[in-house]
């Protein structure tokens, strides 16, 4: 589930597929999690789908 504040951020910050690939990435730690996150926003990123 996607909070109404979480995509907000996301567009703000201009990270709007991060409100949409954060629920596939495991959470082992916080360092972890947000390099995964940002490792596959990359790849949105490359690819055009964001």
């Amino acid at each position: 589930m996607k909070s109404a504040l979480l995509q907000e951020q996301c567009k703000a910050l201009k990270l709007g597929s991060v409100s949409r690939i954060y629920t596939q990435i495991a959470f082992e730690s916080s360092e972890q999690s947000l390099t995964d996150l940002f490792a596959e926003y990359v790849k949105t990123t490359e690819t055009g789908a964001d």
